[in-house]
């Protein structure tokens, strides 16, 4: 997995993509994780289950965030910093004054679903494969 450049602990990844924003309210960088549709967990966050679009963003003000679509709204949390980062997880620590605590983005997979996420939603659906699962989540996007 890419590790985002503007984690200062982290190495500089010269090939993630970067967003430079022009007016004050945007984002100054800004990189999507690679995967199309993530399993999301937190001990102190029971509402966290899908994440689609999933940016980092430092803020011109140097605030940091997580940015995601979770099939029906936009969440955010401010990171702290990144307690695990492998081909199979990221893990951010929320700040204090956000709320604290851990929130693990794993790459979903059709066995995670199946296992993790099925029974949890109101209109779950049976896939055959793990594209067809993705093209799914990804057609809640708005525009």
């Amino acid at each position: 997995m890419e590790k985002p450049s503007f984690f200062g602990k982290y190495e500089v990844d010269k090939e993630a993509e970067k967003d430079e924003a022009m007016d004050d309210n945007k984002a100054e960088m800004r990189e999507r994780l690679p995967a199309e549709v993530y399993f999301v967990t937190s001990a102190a966050d029971d509402t966290v289950l899908v994440g689609l679009n999933v940016e980092l963003m430092e803020e011109e003000n140097g605030d940091r965030k997580v940015q995601w679509f979770d099939t029906v709204k936009e969440r955010a949390i401010l990171v702290d910093g990144i307690t695990k980062m492998d081909d199979t997880e990221i893990v951010f620590k929320r700040e204090a004054k956000d709320g604290g605590g851990e929130y693990s983005f794993k790459p979903m997979t059709l066995e995670t679903y199946e296992g993790s996420v099925k029974d949890k939603l109101m209109a779950a659906s049976s896939f055959a494969n793990q594209s067809d699962m993705e093209e799914a989540f990804k057609s809640t996007l708005r525009g």
